[in-house]
């Protein structure tokens, strides 16, 4: 007898869901293997792997979701760290900062 079976999957996305009246401020490290800068003071930093899509990571982390709607907020993202050489893709680090939409 064969068996039959269902295989169910989730995918998880992971988008901020952030109030729309509240600044929010996030950085952006790439690098191969981690972030090789400290950090930055008072931001909470994401690090995302060579070849990531900067500027879509940006509008992820500044997109709100109010009752099933996806609006993105608009956004500074200026580069404070790098860029530098060495190892496959160097490295590099913005801060991004999502704006209040009054």
């Amino acid at each position: 007898m064969k068996r039959r079976g269902v295989i169910l999957s989730a995918v998880l996305t992971l988008t901020p869901a952030f109030s729309a009246s509240a600044e929010t401020q996030w950085g952006i490290c790439q690098h191969e293997t981690g972030c090789p800068f400290g950090g930055i003071r008072g931001y909470t930093v994401v690090w995302v792997p060579c070849g990531a899509d900067i500027e879509g990571k940006a509008r992820e982390m500044c997109t709100v979701v109010t009752n099933g709607q996806r609006t993105v907020r608009p956004y500074n993202r200026v580069l404070v760290n790098g860029p530098i050489s060495g190892g496959r893709c160097g490295a590099a680090e913005w801060k991004v900062t999502c704006l209040d939409q009054q």
